[in-house]
């Protein structure tokens, strides 16, 4: 286990979430890993209290379960499970592209349209690592214009599962089927048309299509990649 060192601004108990969080969500702590305050303390160097204190959180967002007396492990969410929370990933997505149709600013259409541009650049250049990035900006981007506060939130806490459970597919892409975040960008600018064309219905129509197919092939991608 690799995690960065808390610095010593902030409040040490947000910075030791934002950093737990991130090793969950990047694969540093994969699913059913079990984890101890007293590790966490020694490998952020802080001491356990603001460690505690991030867990808690954690547990109450669901990426952390607590199994009796055994300790905390990482959730690991059954199959059921994740197909269950892709589609809730669909429509929420979908909700809050409908409702950016009708809030987005020229700034906000200008920011999808840069993303765009730098995801065409990247596309060009075969960075398939800096296509994914920009890809998880745009979704954000789109959240954002929502205005939706509560619908941010609970897509903060699906995408971290998202990614914590499909961290080996999304290694496997952009290793090797680069042409799967292709199709993505194109997807993405006709979810950006939609926007601009400030069409809440058919954005919400495009998103929520996006959203499963993007889920559906990282399921598979991982599925085989399990079966090799």
């Amino acid at each position: 286990m690799a995690i960065q060192a808390l610095e010593i601004t902030g409040s040490l108990g947000e910075r030791g979430y934002e950093r737990i969080r991130e090793a969950i969500t990047s694969g540093v702590l994969t699913p059913g890993t079990r984890i101890t305050e007293r590790a966490l303390a020694q490998e952020l160097g802080t001491s356990p209290t603001p460690v505690r204190e991030a867990l808690r959180r954690l547990e109450q967002e669901g990426l952390l379960e607590r199994k009796g007396t055994r300790g905390i492990y990482v959730a690991q969410l059954p199959t059921s499970a994740q197909s269950e929370m892709l589609y809730l990933q669909a429509l929420l997505r979908g909700a809050a592209a409908r409702l950016a149709a009708q809030k987005l600013t020229d700034d906000h259409l200008q920011e999808l349209r840069d993303l765009l541009r730098q995801m065409e650049a990247a596309a060009e250049a075969g960075a398939a690592e800096t296509i994914y990035t920009l890809s998880r900006r745009f979704h954000q981007a789109i959240e954002t214009a929502s205005g939706n506060d509560l619908l941010i939130t609970f897509l903060n806490t699906i995408d971290a599962f998202e990614r914590s459970h499909h961290i080996l597919a999304i290694k496997e892409v952009l290793d090797n089927r680069p042409m799967l975040l292709l199709r993505s960008h194109s997807e993405h600018t006709e979810i950006a048309r939609a926007l601009g064309a400030r069409d809440a219905g058919r954005a919400e129509a495009l998103m929520r299509e996006h959203t499963l197919r993007a889920g559906e092939s990282m399921g598979a991608v991982l599925t085989a990649h399990r079966e090799q």
